[in-house]
């Protein structure tokens, strides 16, 4: 069955499946068809993102960081059973909490408690490009610097980088 397909709601995501592979979007974007398997990237970003936001609204330290982690891990375990984490080289529930720990110890995030309030985290929205576009976007956490007001974004990437 085709799905209805509003041709002005694209996203990044969207865009990024056309350019990689046109037929990739039509079947999944116009027809509506998924895969039944749970989608690594999908699932351990859903459950990255959840750990992330706990650490921008509780703090870095390492009570913190363990209560993030179960909060990954509880995401995560909703698609992906402990039989399965040898398959997925770097996206593992035993890199998450590796990683999670140096994000919160890295040198260049220790000042965003101190100097940056927590605004808004996993927002979406959208912005009129013209009268007949609009661009629609999600941002993992909007920041209030402290000292003079200025706002800015902060995005958390899963990608192979972070390994």
């Amino acid at each position: 069955m085709m799905q209805p397909y509003n041709e002005n709601k694209l996203d990044s995501s969207k865009l990024k499946n056309f350019k990689t592979c046109p037929r990739k979007f039509f079947y999944s974007h116009v027809l509506g068809w998924r895969s039944q398997t749970p989608n690594i990237h999908l699932e351990f970003g859903s459950a990255w993102h959840e750990a992330m936001e706990h650490l921008l609204l509780s703090g870095y330290d390492n009570d913190s960081v363990i209560e993030a982690y179960d909060l990954f891990l509880r995401r995560y375990r909703q698609a992906f059973s402990p039989e399965t984490d040898g398959m997925f080289q770097n996206k593992t529930p035993d890199n998450a909490f590796m990683i999670l720990s140096r994000y919160a110890t890295h040198p260049e995030y220790q000042s965003d408690l101190d100097d940056y309030k927590t605004l808004y985290t996993e927002i979406a929205g959208s912005v009129a490009v013209d009268e007949k576009r609009t661009l629609f976007f999600r941002q993992d956490s909007i920041l209030e610097n402290k000292k003079n007001g200025h706002i800015r974004s902060r995005e958390h990437k899963t990608g192979s980088g972070l390994y």
